[in-house]
């Protein structure tokens, strides 16, 4: 499991466009949106990632989850 911290940048046809902290692009589904809208921060969880070949920089990802960045403990650490 993987995660990154992203900005949501914007929605595209049924994409959702996320910005990481690197700059890289992660291109995934808007079925994942929820109440998100552009500038959010949030925290992007995946299982793995594959390069769009059209474009360097752009992924898309096998989504876990994607979560509100609100800097709240869900649970504690172990």
């Amino acid at each position: 499991m993987r995660r990154e911290f992203c900005t949501v940048e914007k929605f595209q046809d049924a994409s959702l466009i996320l910005k990481n902290t690197l700059g890289e692009v992660y291109r995934i589904e808007k079925t994942l949106l929820k109440n998100f809208k552009a500038g959010d921060k949030v925290l992007l969880l995946y299982l793995d990632r594959t390069p769009l070949s059209e474009i360097d920089g752009e992924y898309s990802a096998d989504v876990y989850a994607v979560y509100p960045d609100d800097n709240k403990l869900l649970r504690p650490a172990k």
